[in-house]
C-alpha cells in the first residue's frame, strides 16, 4: 500500500499514544495492529486514509525496529521517537486490551507487563 507522510505528529485520536482512551481504536481491533508491528509494517492511520499512521511509525522507532521498505523506513526516520506513544506494541496491546477479540490471561498480562516497562524507560 502506497502511504504518504503528511504530519508528523500523531493524530488527536491517535490509539498509539498513551493517553489515547482505552479500547477505541478507530474501527479496528487491537491484533490488526499488533500484527503489523511485529513485522514492522506501518499502517494506515485511521483518520486520514492513504496517510502513514504516525503513532504507529514512532512506536516502532521507540523499540528500535526498522522497517523493510526503503520508503517506509524513511518516514519513520522523519517522525522520530516520542514518550507520548507506546515505547513497543506490547504497551499498546495491555492498554487496549478490552477492545481485543482475544482478551490477555493473567499470565499475558504479567509477561507482557514485563516486556512493556523495559522499552518504556
Amino acid at each position: 500500500m502506497e502511504l504518504t507522510l503528511k504530519h508528523k505528529k500523531p493524530c488527536k485520536e491517535c490509539p498509539w499514544k498513551r493517553n489515547s482512551a482505552a479500547g477505541y481504536l478507530g474501527g479496528n481491533i487491537t491484533e490488526d495492529y499488533c500484527d503489523a508491528q511485529k513485522v514492522a509494517s506501518p499502517i494506515q492511520c485511521h483518520m486520514a486514509r492513504g496517510c502513514y499512521c504516525i503513532g504507529a511509525l514512532i512506536s516502532l522507532n521507540n523499540s528500535s525496529a526498522v522497517p523493510r521498505d526503503k520508503s517506509h523506513a524513511e518516514a519513520a526516520d522523519e517522525v522520530g521517537k516520542s514518550k507520548l506513544v507506546f515505547g513497543h506494541w506490547t504497551g499498546f496491546r495491555l492498554h487496549h486490551d478490552a477492545a481485543s477479540e482475544t482478551p490477555l490471561t493473567p499470565e499475558e498480562k504479567d509477561k507482557f507487563e514485563k516486556f512493556a516497562s523495559f522499552y518504556d524507560k
